[in-house]
């Protein structure tokens, strides 16, 4: 039996998992990274921290196997953060932090363009946004003191993934995959390479950034083993391949840090609110597939950022995580949260609104059952908001293209009460999938790909590892629900005009 490995380098873990050809999942390690939101703002991790969180995770799970496993790992994928970035020599040191995803420091460089909004979008697949790579690329340049003075093609513009690919490949290759590529605002997204009218737009030197190759190529060795790594794609392009796929009538929502809503395109069709993405890229078949994508930036951050506001420690937090279903069942006037948190993503697209809650309850907190009911009241307003978020997105969708199914993963998704509200709310039926590591089961069953243009030309791509359905909630009538999500979209929609 052929077993297949996945790196999965995400925003709060780092971990090395193994699957079989059926996609069962054979053996993991974990490794937690940290995330520093300082005091100007920014949003940074240590990229050396990150790469050493490789390399334990990976180091731990091939040392716990046997010698006959090893000797059967077929392929490799990495997956990745998409749109953190850092700045490296060309020996592969680097030079500044690892600006997250979530940073939006940028933003200034956005009135200045060159280009319109449309163009950038038409070229791209992204709306003009500070939260992908290119205007963190810009500011570091004009701002980072390592970096200033120091001639542009000395320098490595690395994508997080290129960085650890130049670190974890036997020949140090700079490279990046389609799906990485494309989230930097750098790429045309039909041409599948470096665009000029975005590169000179930004001031970005095109000889500081990676080879773009295909999704399913040839990346080279993992570091001290014979094990090719086959793939490469971003976190969220891998949980729609570890999700199935999919078709065209369904949409996976991934519920993490943020949420993102993703559907496959049967063919690529552009879209002026939403994203245009990259489902799959092959060099062997030849074949590009597109996705359509929406990006909620207050998921998981939300309740994190209210964790934050509360000044709870761990003991805190694990027991606000005990009372969260029993809240989501049993109350049912909660206030409006207008989630703002981490900037507002599709369709909004607007930065500067601080997040507040509305028609909350501000009588004394004078007893513990009054202060808990008050916890638990905002703690729902904060879960519904999201949903609020993700169903103005539905809606878009629904509009390109009829919606018959929705698929969630993540770790919010292990909420009952919010997978209820959800299949409420878009009045659809809502699957929760078993296995809660899509990401790292996507790029796995991409890295088992045919590898070679003999064994492409003679197999078609496999078809996606099954999944298993933890549950299935089905629609009811919730006209307060209901509601309340118009109250949501009005605010948003004052705001933001």
């Amino acid at each position: 039996m052929n077993y297949y490995l996945a790196i999965d380098q995400g925003t709060h873990s780092s971990r090395a998992m193994l699957y079989n050809e059926k996609g069962v999942l054979q053996a993991s390690q974990v490794e937690p990274v940290s995330l520093f939101y300082r005091e100007n703002g920014h949003i940074e991790q240590d990229p050396v921290a990150l790469l050493h969180s490789v390399r334990k995770a990976l180091n731990r799970l091939l040392g716990a196997l046997s010698t006959t496993i090893k000797q059967h790992i077929h392929s490799c994928g990495l997956t990745c953060q998409r749109s953190t970035l850092v700045v490296c020599d060309k020996q592969g040191s680097a030079l500044s932090p690892a600006i997250s995803w979530q940073d939006t420091r940028g933003q200034p460089y956005l009135t200045s363009l060159s280009l319109s909004a449309e163009r950038v979008q038409t070229l791209s697949g992204l709306p003009l946004s500070s939260h992908y790579s290119a205007s963190k690329f810009r500011w570091l340049l004009d701002h980072h003191p390592a970096l200033k003075g120091r001639p542009t093609d000395s320098l490595y513009l690395a994508p997080l993934t290129s960085f650890l690919l130049l670190h974890l490949t036997q020949d140090a290759r700079f490279v990046i995959d389609h799906s990485h590529a494309q989230r930097t605002q750098l790429m045309d997204i039909q041409q599948l390479d470096w665009s000029e009218d975005l590169t000179t737009a930004y001031h970005i030197p095109v000889n500081s950034l990676p080879l773009c190759k295909p999704m399913c190529d040839d990346y080279g060795l993992l570091e001290n083993t014979s094990i090719p790594i086959t793939a490469v794609c971003g976190d969220q392009n891998a949980a729609l391949l570890g999700s199935g796929m999919l078709n065209n009538n369904s949409a996976l929502i991934n519920l993490g840090s943020g949420a993102f809503v993703l559907r496959k395109l049967p063919t690529f069709k552009r879209s002026t609110q939403l994203l245009t993405g990259i489902a799959y890229s092959s060099r062997y078949h030849q074949k590009v597939d597109y996705l359509r994508e929406a990006t909620i930036n207050g998921a998981g951050n939300a309740l994190s950022w209210f964790h934050q506001q509360q000044q709870w420690n761990e003991k805190e937090i694990e027991q606000w995580q005990q009372q969260l279903p029993g809240w989501l069942e049993s109350i049912n006037n909660p206030p409006l949260f207008i989630n703002t948190v981490g900037g507002l993503g599709s369709p909004w697209w607007s930065n500067p609104i601080p997040a507040y809650f509305e028609d909350e309850d501000d009588s004394p907190l004078n007893n513990e059952e009054h202060n808990s009911k008050h916890i638990g009241a905002k703690s729902v307003a904060i879960i519904e908001s999201i949903l609020f978020l993700i169903e103005d997105n539905l809606r878009i969708m629904t509009q390109e293209h009829p919606l018959t199914l929705l698929t969630l993963s993540g770790g919010l998704s292990q909420q009952d009460g919010l997978c209820q509200k959800l299949a409420n709310l878009s009045q659809l039926p809502v699957q929760r999938l078993s296995d809660k590591e899509t990401t790292a089961r996507g790029i796995a069953w991409l890295s088992s790909q045919p590898n070679d243009k003999n064994e492409a030309s003679e197999n078609k791509a496999k078809t996606p590892w099954a999944i298993n359905i933890d549950q299935t909630f089905q629609p009811i009538e919730d006209k307060a629900l209901e509601q309340r999500y118009q109250k949501f979209h009005h605010q948003l929609t004052r705001l933001t005009s």
